[in-house]
């Protein structure tokens, strides 16, 4: 057996100086500081003897750790050509950013919840000095030649606000706009919480006919993207799942997760502290989710005629109904009205 090419994210701290009401993984002030710096060292080498290339450090805020640049250049020493930073960007400084550089870090997503401090504020529940610290960090960490993208986490707001954020992201100059979808687990499984976030589907489907219209459009300046738990957004209509495959997760405990939006103990494969990681990597717990048939998927999956969708993000329908072949809460397939006029941006995307 040959191991999958995995993007795989390692929880390196539940610790945040945040404390986002949608956050998948409950981090916070309070939250645990993480594993040991030996521990994650003897894990990274373990990850790329096992064939891992990239790897990304997330939480919680990873910056709030002292020693990333060790952890990054133990990465690096071991041959792992990519490596990569989740961060909100409070915590980046100059000096900061270029010992990562000189360590090995080679991309950086900075959270950027909104064109402007209001939404971004609005959906963290945080300062303004939180927003204008993540436009810092977007800024120091291009000025040193790194590869940047904002995430932003779909909120009713910033949805209908989809054109004006992707020239925002345009003018900082950043290499992608990444849309996370609102998954209801960790914090984000709290009633009101899921209320709070909850999309009237006409705005998601112009966000959607937006996103693809952006994507055909050969002069686009930057490239914008969905999250695993959309479904078949993209204009082809395809989407298959990579949990085990493509991506996988290493909370701060140490368990092993096949996708970020599966952090639940039914698809937990191990522990990486306890167990050899080679091991865990190959088990067939890595795959179970994504094999699931698409008949045995529940709702108009089963039946439907997009035989390029294999039945929509099985960790974002058990989030939702506690069923891992539960229906999906929304299909771009089925929703998408061709006849609504599209979003549209102020003006057309600048030719070189």
């Amino acid at each position: 057996m040959t191991l999958p090419t995995l993007a795989l994210g390692i929880e390196v701290t539940r610790h945040c100086n945040l404390r986002c009401p949608h956050c998948f993984t409950s981090s916070g002030a309070d939250a645990p500081s993480g594993p040991s710096t030996q521990s994650l060292t003897r894990l990274i080498g373990e990850l790329a003897s096992a064939g891992v290339r990239s790897l990304a450090f997330s939480g919680g805020e990873p910056l709030i750790r002292n020693d990333l640049a060790d952890l990054f250049c133990a990465g690096k020493d071991a041959g792992i050509a990519d490596l990569g930073l989740v961060t909100n960007g409070y915590y980046a400084t100059q000096a900061r950013a270029r010992t990562l550089a000189e360590a090995g870090l080679r991309t950086v997503q900075v959270s950027l919840d909104g064109v402007d401090a209001h939404d971004h504020t609005d959906v963290r529940h945080c300062g303004l000095a939180d927003y204008y610290r993540a436009l810092r960090a977007i800024h120091l960490f291009k000025n040193l030649g790194l590869a940047v993208v904002v995430a932003t986490v779909i909120s009713p707001r910033n949805v209908r606000r989809a054109p004006e954020m992707a020239m925002f992201c345009e003018a900082l100059g950043v290499d992608g706009l990444r849309y996370c979808t609102f998954v209801p687990t960790g914090r984000a499984a709290s009633t009101d919480i899921v209320e709070t976030f909850s999309i009237a589907p006409e705005d998601l489907s112009q966000f959607i006919g937006f996103v693809r219209q952006l994507n055909s459009n050969p002069d686009a300046r930057i490239p914008v993207s969905i999250d695993h738990a959309m479904g078949p957004w993209s204009s082809s209509g395809e989407f298959q799942c990579e949990s085990g495959r493509r991506v996988a997760y290493i909370t701060a405990e140490g368990n092993l997760y096949p996708c970020p939006a599966l952090i639940a103990e039914p698809f937990r494969v191990g522990n990486v502290f306890e167990t050899s990681v080679s091991e865990l990597l190959l088990a067939p717990a890595m795959s179970a989710v994504r094999c699931i048939p698409r008949n045995e998927v529940e709702g108009p999956c089963s039946t439907c005629s997009n035989t390029a969708c294999h039945g929509g993000c099985r960790g974002a329908a058990y989030a939702r109904t506690g069923n891992v072949r539960g229906a999906v809460a929304y299909c771009a397939t089925h929703t998408i009205n061709t006849q609504q006029p599209p979003m549209t941006t102020a003006r057309r995307p600048m030719r070189e």
